[in-house]
């Protein structure tokens, strides 16, 4: 702060009661230099600050709501809607619903793509794909207005909730839920951390709270990301709803809700993202997405004509 404080003086020179020197008097400095060295080091630090912060936001803006790349947008508003297989289902999602979406025989990311991007039908098998929508109206990003209201919320107040769609070769296979359930329930972490069943229920969901077991209790210092492991099961044992839950004490802790479309005999996994306040709606958040999966069921007509996606305008992630 001295030395930014020593530029701000426009006599930084000490002051004396003897006589200026004619300029042929004043000695010459060869010290020019350490003016721009001085600002360079007070401003440097607010430069790299403003550099991060444009980066950021342009990082953002060329992004789908903050996630993908540039690559991604081009998909995301081609003027085509996607079209394909999802578990045996043909279906067509409005274009400015699907995110991300791939299709078998893809690329893995970081991979190149051999030859042309082939031509999308109702018979092409889509393995995974995302949606943006807001709770409870189920509104999505199809306008400016629905952008930037997504926009205007923080973490901490959003109600819009993303989803993640698995099928083709990345559904894990009927009964994925009891595997899954069963697994994280058993796990131990880092010879420490085990889930225990609680004795009361969280909205009608078995709760299991991850304490050290040395304990008995949760600790503070654990990873609270998935603090809390929710599970609903039918009469038969099968189990349709698990939900991972941070234990965080803060509105903007965040909830992952895994479900299945086995139950109506679509072989789809489905997982929901939202924030834990709006968990207690578990229910009817699993009800809208699974109405809103179906509604893209595609029903032929004899006045259709064959809807494809070109390899002129991709879908799919390269």
């Amino acid at each position: 702060m001295q030395l930014c404080a020593f530029l701000q003086d426009e006599n930084p020179m000490p002051k004396t009661d003897s006589p200026r020197l004619s300029s042929k008097q004043q000695p010459k400095h060869k010290s020019g230099w350490v003016i721009p060295v001085i600002a360079l080091f007070c401003l440097g630090p607010l430069l790299f600050l403003v550099l991060i912060v444009l980066g950021t936001g342009l990082g953002i803006q060329g992004s789908i709501g903050g996630f993908g790349g540039m690559q991604m947008a081009t998909a995301q508003y081609t003027p085509k809607d996607v079209v394909g297989d999802l578990g045996g289902m043909p279906v067509t999602i409005p274009r400015h619903m699907a995110e991300f979406v791939e299709y078998e025989g893809d690329p893995g990311w970081g991979q190149k793509r051999k030859g042309p991007i082939p031509e999308r039908t109702h018979e092409s098998k889509l393995t995974s794909f995302g949606v943006q929508f807001r709770y409870p109206d189920m509104a999505t990003l199809s306008s400016p207005a629905m952008w930037q209201d997504k926009n205007s919320k923080s973490i901490y107040n959003t109600d819009w909730m993303s989803i993640g769609v698995s099928a083709g070769t990345n559904y894990p296979g009927d009964a994925w839920l009891n595997r899954w359930v069963g697994g994280n329930i058993q796990r131990v972490e880092m010879d420490r951390y085990i889930y225990k069943q609680q004795t009361d229920k969280l909205y009608g969901l078995t709760k299991y709270l991850k304490i050290n077991k040395d304990t008995g209790e949760a600790d503070e210092k654990m990873n609270n990301i998935d603090g809390l492991l929710l599970v609903k099961a039918d009469d038969q044992g099968a189990i349709t709803t698990y939900i991972e839950c941070s234990t965080v004490q803060h509105f903007a802790a965040p909830c992952r809700h895994n479900f299945s479309l086995e139950f109506q005999g679509l072989p789809i996994k489905v997982y929901v993202q939202y924030r834990r306040p709006l968990l207690q709606n578990w229910q009817d958040i699993q009800a809208k997405v699974s109405e809103m999966l179906l509604g893209f069921k595609h029903i032929p007509t004899s006045a259709d004509t064959p809807q494809t996606n070109s390899p002129s305008t991709p879908q799919s992630v390269n």
